[in-house]
């Protein structure tokens, strides 16, 4: 009943921010000596930090990014060091050559696809044979789709926390895919497999993340879509979260991907069980995973300036300097950690997948200014200053104010303080770094 994305907790969060609110302002118009103006003002500050946490669940809410209260903590980045036992299969030995890719068969492979009328694309709720995962499945086709043609493959994937059906929409492909290419499909599996934070591959008494992906998802699409049994012809794909497990997988399966995309990547795990174990860690940084590939695979990374952990990645792997590794990067400007920017690196991915030569036209897409305000301290430091102005005065004229007053006042402070709290979480997640781009945020909260 009381789950941190159910509408019960929104609501015991918004009463307990009312309250908050009516008892700020009897503190201040009732405070005496210097322990109840102390206590007056810790009070008022619990304002916007309730208001801030309201706002919190009210995304949480609308979004269902952390269903339980452990993925809350996984969120925060509470976590604890652990051995893990990673599962995942030893790369085959590359020969010279490349073995077609064979299609499953078997009716467990059959899936019924039906059309989202949210996103255009077709979806269906699988469980993977060799996972054991059952999960939602999104696949896009052109929509002169003909089984009787073979299509290119890209298996992309989501970030965390994210709402899997959105990305077909957010990413316009209905409107962008047919000025790119008409022989490609796009499937986006759901990842967030269970109430912990993902992993990305196969481990020890954890849903098999690396299995669903790379044997079940690349099944179905093999087995109920006209594919090509060419490597080359598939790629795997991914933002964020999904920056880093697309190169992981892609790696670690170079059988059957031929090119690796990382949009807004990072290179060590930042999710996940492999993050518990130093030495997971350092097996699973992507620069260390390139240095031990043998088969010839294509990479093609974005990062954008306003986003540190993908700006460091596109440098350490433009280190990596391997033959069979040909890695093409581009750092974008402008823009921040979000689906708008990603909205416009993913067609020139696709290009260059598709052969054709980046002409970094991103950045001239990307219409997005960044704006200190949203991308430093000093948006926090001026919602904080202002906070600061509007108790000490709250403090020293509240006892002659009338009820109206205390709730205005009251209701600035919570606006501002939460703001504040908000800046601050964004100086790390960069969805918003402009006032053009503030629409993130807002989309943040509803379907």
């Amino acid at each position: 009943m009381f789950a941190p994305d159910s509408k019960w907790t929104l609501l015991v969060s918004a009463l307990i921010f009312v309250g908050l609110v009516a008892l700020a302002g009897w503190r201040l118009k009732n405070a005496r000596g210097i322990w109840g103006r102390i206590i007056s003002a810790v009070v008022v500050l619990l304002v916007p930090v309730s208001g801030f946490v309201t706002v919190c669940f009210a995304i949480n809410h609308a979004r269902h990014f952390a269903p339980t209260w452990r993925s809350v903590a996984a969120l925060a980045g509470v976590k604890e060091e652990r051995e893990v036992q990673v599962e995942e299969a030893a790369i085959p030995a590359y020969t010279g050559h490349d073995r077609p890719l064979e299609a499953p068969d078997g009716p467990q492979w059959k899936a019924q696809f039906v059309r989202d009328p949210e996103n255009g694309a077709l979806k269906t709720d699988f469980t993977g044979p060799n996972s054991g995962v059952t999960m939602p499945v999104w696949v896009w086709v052109p929509s002169d789709y003909d089984p009787a043609k073979t299509y290119r493959v890209v298996i992309l994937l989501e970030g965390y926390p994210s709402l899997t059906s959105d990305i077909p929409k957010v990413l316009d492909l209905d409107g962008q895919m047919p000025g790119i290419t008409s022989d490609t499909i796009i499937a986006i599996p759901k990842l967030e497999l269970d109430s912990e934070s993902p992993d990305c591959v196969d481990i020890a008494g954890r849903p098999q993340a690396g299995s669903w992906v790379t044997k079940d998802v690349v099944g179905l699409v093999q087995a109920n879509f006209s594919t090509s049994q060419n490597r080359n012809d598939w790629a795997i794909a991914g933002a964020s979260y999904g920056g880093w497990c697309a190169p992981v997988l892609g790696l670690s399966h170079p059988q059957i991907f031929g090119s690796v995309i990382s949009m807004s990547g990072y290179n060590p795990p930042m999710t996940g069980r492999l993050q518990d174990d130093p030495r997971a860690v350092s097996s699973y940084t992507i620069t260390n995973m390139m240095q031990k590939a043998s088969w010839p695979q294509r990479f093609y990374l974005t990062g954008t300036t306003g986003d540190t952990d993908s700006e460091v990645f596109l440098q350490e792997v433009s280190q990596v300097n391997k033959p069979n590794l040909p890695v093409e990067t581009y750092l974008d400007p402008r823009g921040g950690h979000n689906w708008k920017i990603w909205h416009d690196h993913f067609p020139e991915a696709l290009r260059w997948w598709q052969g054709e030569v980046p002409d970094n036209a991103v950045a001239k897409k990307t219409d997005i200014k960044q704006d200190a305000f949203f991308t430093g301290p000093l948006g926090p430091v001026l919602c904080g200053l202002s906070v600061v102005l509007l108790l000490g005065w709250a403090l020293a004229r509240g006892k002659n104010w009338g009820i109206l007053k205390h709730t205005i006042v009251m209701l600035a402070i919570a606006g501002l303080g939460a703001w504040c709290l908000l800046l601050i979480v964004n100086l790390d997640t960069k969805t918003v770094v402009s006032f053009e781009s503030i629409d993130a945020f807002f989309k943040l909260l509803h379907r």
